[in-house]
């Protein structure tokens, strides 16, 4: 269930960053706005294949599931923090590298740390649909929530929003996850089953 929390943290903070940067840039640079978001989506994703690899090869280091997926969620509130901080298409697009990072980590650890949790249950698909389902709902209320915020306050403070949603959740997994030597995460508090 932490694990699940933890997923629903991670796309609050994440998902509404690049559609608010989006406003912003088409209010500051209406000429650069669709070249500097096509940029933003293709830099993030090429910076995601080889964040991908290197968590592969950090594991097979023995570097531990949870020291990896923390380091995704590190990355939420210093891009929520540096997009306050420009309106520059240049400056959004180097900001949006930090999506490919933890989008390269959260694809790789999310999957494995599903299969730890229901090792030898027969339940992993049961359990990716509800990291699936806790995916779109972070992301849904995310939205939402921004929407609001930037309709009563301005696109910094809806990008600053993002920063306590990284910060809970990493209060949660000191909290509630443990790790063994070998680095498996184990849930105190799991998917049932």
């Amino acid at each position: 269930m932490v694990f699940l929390v933890s997923v629903v943290l991670f796309h609050f903070g994440n998902a509404a960053m690049l559609p608010m940067a989006g406003q912003v840039l088409g209010k500051t640079h209406p000429d650069a706005d669709i070249i500097a978001l096509s940029a933003c989506i293709i830099t993030a994703q090429l910076v995601m294949i080889g964040v991908a690899a290197a968590v592969g090869c950090a594991m097979r280091k023995g570097v531990g599931r949870k020291t990896i997926f923390l380091v995704a969620f590190v990355t939420l509130p210093i891009r929520g923090f540096l997009f306050t901080l420009t309106d520059s298409p240049f400056g959004v697009v180097a900001i949006q590298l930090l999506d490919g990072v933890a989008a390269g980590i959260f694809g790789v650890i999310s999957t494995i740390i599903a299969a730890d949790l229901m090792r030898s249950t027969g339940r992993f698909n049961f359990a990716q649909g509800l990291v699936a389902l806790s995916t779109g709902l972070g992301a849904a209320s995310s939205n939402l929530c921004s929407g609001f915020v930037v309709q009563s306050f301005s696109s910094p403070a809806a990008a600053s929003s993002s920063l306590p949603p990284g910060f809970c959740d990493r209060a949660l997994r000191r909290n509630f996850y443990s790790s063994s030597p070998t680095g498996y995460i184990h849930a105190q508090a799991s998917i049932p089953g």
